[in-house]
């Protein structure tokens, strides 16, 4: 059986995402390592956890991707889930995309090398000592059944913004957009004020990019989307659109 809080999750998952496939328990490849799919307290099945009771559970799932839960939905979804607290309690790990990220390495992203990349779903290992846990997931779909606004652009990229231009530090070259000129401080105000709301600290919101603003967005594209950045402190079309896609 699945473990009561990954239950819990595979239930928000498919009202969140009606139509969503979830897959539990492992098959005969899985037997052959230690696997959270595996279920513990079973004979001959290789568990990665297990817990004190005698019940036989395995406590993790894979959300695959589709029409109702594209790649865009689980680059949200992961994003959101690795930095939100109560998640982190009732997770082992998660690997998404070529990445994992657990507890053991406090939820810091770190290159994926098993054979099996997980390009198409998204794989979830509850903590077994949280396997009784039967409460709902908030940050994948609300306790009041609203569930959350799905993921959409919030704020377009600005039209005057050039090919080969992005949001950098205001004593950065011409390309660099950093409040310099009265028109641009909004839009560098709206990057400062949304990192402030998820934790990566720019100091004032004044509308200036300077040392602050760079780094709060070097911790964010570090912490959450390294797989997609080469220039970090800088804020480009795509950054841009996974900052205010929310």
């Amino acid at each position: 059986m699945r473990a009561a809080n990954m239950q819990a999750l595979t239930n928000d998952l498919k009202n969140r995402y009606p139509g969503i496939v979830v897959y539990g328990i492992g098959d005969e490849a899985h037997q052959h390592s230690a696997s959270d799919h595996n279920e513990d307290d079973t004979s001959g099945s290789n568990s990665a956890q297990t817990d004190s009771d005698n019940i036989p559970e395995h406590r993790a799932i894979d959300a695959m991707l589709g029409s109702v839960f594209t790649h865009a939905e689980a680059d949200a979804l992961v994003a959101k889930m690795v930095v939100d607290a109560p998640s982190q309690a009732r997770l082992y790990y998660i690997i998404w995309n070529r990445y994992i990220w657990s507890r053991s390495n406090n939820w810091v992203i770190k290159n994926y090398t098993g054979s099996n990349p997980h390009t198409d779903h998204v794989h979830y290992s509850g903590w077994a000592a949280d396997d009784e846990n039967a409460a709902g997931w908030p940050v994948v779909y609300a306790s009041s059944g609203s569930g959350p606004t799905p993921p959409r652009l919030r704020r377009s990229w600005p039209s005057y913004m050039k090919s080969g231009n992005y949001f950098g530090h205001i004593d950065g070259p011409n390309e660099s957009h950093g409040g310099y000129y009265t028109s641009e401080q909004p839009d560098v105000k709206a990057i400062q004020d949304r990192l402030n709301s998820i934790g990566f600290s720019c100091g004032k919101a004044d509308g200036i990019f300077g040392n602050n603003t760079k780094s709060g967005v070097s911790s964010w594209q570090s912490k959450l989307y390294p797989q997609y950045t080469s220039r970090y402190g800088e804020v480009w079309s795509d950054d841009w659109q996974r900052l205010f896609t929310y």
